[in-house]
């Protein structure tokens, strides 16, 4: 199965903010997006399990409660997670570590450093950090 990033992402404006700043940045593993957590076990026993998940905080859920669910489930608490917030109060980021995110990143508030962010952050992750090789998910 391919490798690729899944997003958590329930803004449109958000989505198509990111699917733009993806395509000129000539990104060579796709993005997935999901509009939320309910459909995530389903999607990678289909899909196999994603490289890296990132959770936007407009989804349903908060950030801290889908790193819990994720980190508790064996076959998924290997794959890094970041959490991508409008506001950063302190105690949630260091509660969002706590729980086992691998980052957490404050959105910008224009549109070319929202540019610029994205692609900083997929620099790193795909330039610089070594991400887990894909596997399938084990079933019991």
């Amino acid at each position: 199965m391919q490798s690729y990033v899944l997003m958590l992402q329930t803004d449109a404006d958000d989505k198509e903010i990111t699917e733009s700043v993806l395509a000129n940045i000539e990104l060579t593993m796709p993005v997935k997006f999901l509009e939320n957590i309910d459909e995530l076990n389903t999607f990678i026993l289909h899909h196999g399990k994603p490289v890296l998940i990132l959770i936007n905080e407009n989804t349903k859920r908060i950030g801290i409660e889908i790193v819990k669910h994720l980190k508790k489930d064996s076959s998924l608490k290997d794959i890094p997670l970041v959490i991508l917030k409008e506001n950063t109060i302190p105690e949630y980021v260091n509660n969002c570590y706590r729980e086992g995110a691998n980052t957490v990143i404050t959105k910008p508030s224009t549109i070319e450093l929202t540019n610029k962010k994205i692609q900083l952050f997929f620099a790193y992750w795909f330039k610089v950090a070594e991400l887990p090789v894909n596997t399938e998910v084990q079933t019991n």
